[in-house]
């Protein structure tokens, strides 16, 4: 821009650039908002495409625990993820309009109830466990504390 008769201090580029990086967050924040209309920006796609992608602002791993599966499902997050992001076959959609989308829970099964009663027989048989051996090394503990406290008896004795 120098060469162009446009003088710009290396300060001015740098706060420009975290104005523009405040102003794509904005946007991309009133847009994950729920009943927000969508924000646009003029430079928007273009700064998207420049910081959109960098690691420290898409995450490397997404942890899926809607799905009705028992174990929990870990997916690797790739770009083809942020301009295309897969619906979960537990949701539909409930509305026409495009940009407004509701999104309703379908009805839960009984096999939910039987998950979380065989999870709270885990917490409990976990709990027990801890509490056992908790015992055992109070137990532990004690018989150390007399066993000091005999030699220590036992010294003094001789002396």
């Amino acid at each position: 821009m120098n060469q162009e008769g446009v003088n710009v201090s290396i300060k001015q580029v740098i706060n420009k650039w975290k104005n523009l990086k405040k102003k794509n967050k904005e946007v991309i924040d009133s847009n994950n908002h729920t009943g927000n209309n969508r924000c646009t920006w003029k430079h928007f796609d273009a700064f998207n495409r420049l910081c959109g992608n960098k690691a420290s602002t898409v995450p490397c791993v997404i942890v899926d625990t809607s799905k009705k599966s028992g174990n929990v499902v870990v997916e690797k997050f790739s770009t083809a993820d942020i301009e295309a992001p897969s619906t979960s076959s537990d949701y539909k959609s409930s509305s026409t309009k495009p940009g407004k989308e509701s999104v309703k829970r379908m009805k839960e099964t009984k096999c939910k109830s039987d998950r979380i009663s065989t999870i709270i027989t885990e917490i409990q048989d976990t709990n027990n466990n801890v509490v056992n051996l908790m015992k055992e090394q109070h137990g532990d503990r004690i018989k150390r504390m007399d066993r000091l406290l005999d030699i220590l008896e036992k010294s003094i004795d001789k002396e």
